[in-house]
């Protein structure tokens, strides 16, 4: 069951509670694809893509339910991922080309403006957050992007 919190509009935190399972990656990306054209942010697909790989790890590599928190911030977007979960996640060196995983937090390295890693504030478990500096606009994918 996916729960999302209310929407009072673009200055507010929006909060959606998944079940730990793969079918909540997509459900993340539609509801952010949605939420981030409403608001007019510039790099809905770089978003999309960063929550995508959090909640990904989370799905695989934590325990329990997923929460996932997002708001504009005073310079852009931020976007939260937590779990049940223990553990520290740390990039991965990259063993060669052709390996499946590991590129997770590599990716959201590379294409967020700031993201760490914290102890979740209410009970056990992990938070994985980024932010991405930006203005809002309206052409749905970041310039980087578009110049690849």
């Amino acid at each position: 069951m996916v729960t999302r919190g209310s929407h009072y509009g673009a200055s507010s935190v929006q909060v959606w509670r998944l079940p730990g399972e793969p079918a909540s990656v997509g459900a993340v990306r539609h509801w952010l694809h949605a939420l981030l054209t409403e608001w007019s942010w510039l790099q809905v697909d770089d978003a999309e893509l960063l929550a995508s790989e959090l909640v990904t790890n989370a799905v695989v590599h934590g325990e329990g339910s997923v929460t996932v928190r997002v708001w504009p911030g005073a310079r852009g977007l931020r976007v939260e991922v937590s779990d049940r979960g223990g553990g520290t996640p740390r990039p991965q060196e990259r063993r060669n080309a052709e390996s499946e995983g590991g590129r997770g937090l590599g990716i959201v390295d590379e294409l967020a403006s700031r993201w760490g890693v914290a102890p979740r504030t209410i009970g056990p478990g992990t938070t994985v957050w980024f932010e991405m500096d930006g203005p809002r606009g309206g052409s749905g994918s970041s310039p980087a992007r578009a110049a690849r």
